[in-house]
């Protein structure tokens, strides 16, 4: 896929789905989903990142037997706290986001935004899943 903006991304047949920046408010108020069809699609979604993840975790962690060995690096090297290795890499991810709403074109061409949206969700789930674990 090409550079492009989010206009562009919103027309072009690889995007991946309609961005949620940049409709008009009647847009905005035309676009209806059913509670149904909104759950089906949000379960949807999320079996693909859960796969998503098990693909990464598989290659960032290798058979260390630890999910977190790849962000427990930070800490070892006294870069920082495992949960802020997490936060700066989500801030990495609403960075991407945030330029290309604000019209900057894509330079990696085969990451799709809804890619971005991906990673961001899963690293969101990345540290409750962990903040979980450290409280039990």
């Amino acid at each position: 896929m090409k550079n492009m903006t989010w206009g562009e991304l919103e027309q072009h047949p690889e995007a991946g789905s309609t961005p949620l920046v940049e409709s008009s408010p009647t847009e905005s108020m035309n676009t209806v989903i059913s509670p149904d069809q909104y759950l089906a699609k949000f379960a949807k979604i999320q079996e693909q990142r859960t796969e998503i993840t098990k693909k990464k975790n598989s290659d960032y962690t290798a058979d260390s037997g630890d999910a977190y060995a790849n962000f427990k690096l930070v800490e070892t090297l006294g870069i920082c706290s495992v949960e802020t290795g997490i936060l700066v890499r989500m801030t990495d991810k609403i960075a991407r986001l945030a330029g290309l709403a604000k019209g900057k074109e894509c330079k990696v061409a085969d990451e799709k935004y809804t890619d971005t949206l991906d990673d961001l969700a899963n690293y969101a789930t990345i540290l409750q899943i962990y903040l979980d674990s450290k409280s039990t």
